[in-house]
C-alpha cells in the first residue's frame, strides 16, 4: 500500500475502523523538534526508532508509514486501530529530519523510498512510502558498532535472529518474487505467458522427445506464497495445478498484452500418460 494523495489517504484510512496491516503502519508523531540542550543520545534514539519503522517495510513486502495518525490497541483483536488524525506541525522540517535519520542510521541509505506531504481536512500527514528492497536494509549504529535487521509482521515490527538474517541474505529468489508480484499487481488479469511455451510427451521416463503443447485454455496464476506460486491449466475440462518455486523464475514482467510474462530456467511439461504436470531442464 502506498499513499501519496488526499484521495488515496481517504480511501485507505477510516478513523475508528482501519487497522494496521503488513503494509500499513500508524504513528501519531515523532520527536523531530527537541529542546535546545537535549543530549545527543536522545535525538539518536528518536532517529533510530523512526528508522526501524521505515526499514521494516523495505525488508518485507513494502508499505506505508503514516505519521500524524494516532492509534490504539484493540483489546479484542490485538490490532492497532486508527483513532485520530494528529496533523504534523512543520512537515517540511520533519521530512528533512527523517532524511537525516536515514542517512545516519540505515545501510544502504540509498534504498528506494519517498516522503509525501498529504493534505487532510485538519492539516498535513506525512506518508513514508517504502517499496520492498532486493537487498537487506540494516539499522547501523556506528557509535556502538551494532546492527539490527527489522522486518514487518501483521502485528508490528520484529527483529531477525542470526538464522533469519542469513536466510534473507542468501534468498536469491527474492528479486524474482518481487518482480513477479509487481507484474501480477499491474496486470488486469491473472493470465500468464511462459517464454518458450509448454511441452508434452508420452511416458515417464520419456518414450520420445517432447513436442510443443498448447493448453486448451489460457494458463492462470493461482495461489502465490512466499516461496512458490501455482500455474493452473485446463486439461480435459479439469483444472490442474503445477507448483513452482520462485527460484526457477529468471525474469518476470507485465507485458503489452496485459498478461504476466515469465522466463523460466526449466520447461513445463505435460505427461500424457498419467496426466501429470512437471518441469524438466532444457536439453
Amino acid at each position: 500500500m502506498y499513499i501519496r494523495t488526499p484521495e488515496e489517504f481517504a480511501a485507505a484510512v477510516t478513523v475508528g475502523t482501519t487497522t494496521e496491516t503488513l503494509t500499513l503502519d500508524f504513528k501519531g508523531t515523532i520527536d523531530h523538534r527537541l529542546p535546545k540542550g537535549t543530549p545527543d543520545h536522545v535525538k539518536q534514539k528518536a532517529q533510530q526508532e523512526t528508522c526501524r519503522d521505515i526499514t521494516q517495510f523495505a525488508n518485507t513486502s513494502g508499505g506505508c508509514l503514516l505519521i500524524g495518525v494516532a492509534e490504539r490497541l484493540d483489546p479484542v483483536t490485538h490490532l492497532k486501530v486508527a483513532v485520530a488524525i494528529r496533523p504534523v506541525k512543520e512537515p517540511d522540517a520533519m521530512r528533512q529530519w527523517i532524511e537525516e535519520a536515514i542517512r545516519n542510521y540505515l545501510v544502504p541509505a540509498t534504498f528506494s523510498h519517498d516522503i509525501a506531504l498529504v493534505a487532510v481536512p485538519r492539516g498535513t500527514v506525512l506518508a513514508i512510502n517504502v517499496p520492498p528492497s532486493i537487498h537487506l536494509v540494516t539499522l547501523w549504529d556506528s557509535q556502538h558498532h551494532t546492527i539490527k535487521c527489522v522486518y514487518r509482521t501483521n502485528h508490528g515490527k520484529a527483529y531477525m535472529n542470526p538464522d533469519e538474517l542469513e536466510r534473507h541474505i542468501m534468498n536469491g529468489s527474492r528479486a524474482s518474487k518481487l518482480a513477479f508480484d509487481l507484474a501480477l499487481k499491474d496486470a488486469p488479469t491473472r493470465e500468464v505467458r511462459v517464454a518458450g511455451g509448454y511441452w508434452e510427451r508420452v511416458g515417464n521416463p520419456p518414450v520420445k522427445e517432447p513436442h510443443r503443447w498448447f493448453p486448451e485454455a489460457p494458463v492462470i496464476v493461482g495461489r502465490v506464497a512466499d516461496q512458490w506460486f501455482q500455474l493452473e491449466f485446463k486439461i480435459g475440462g479439469v483444472t490442474r495445478s503445477l507448483i513452482l518455486p520462485f527460484g526457477v523464475v529468471e525474469q518476470a514482467w507485465y507485458g503489452g498484452d496485459e498478461r504476466v510474462h515469465l522466463i523460466l530456467s526449466v520447461r513445463v511439461v505435460h505427461i500424457v500418460l498419467g496426466n501429470e504436470l512437471t518441469v524438466e531442464p532444457y536439453a
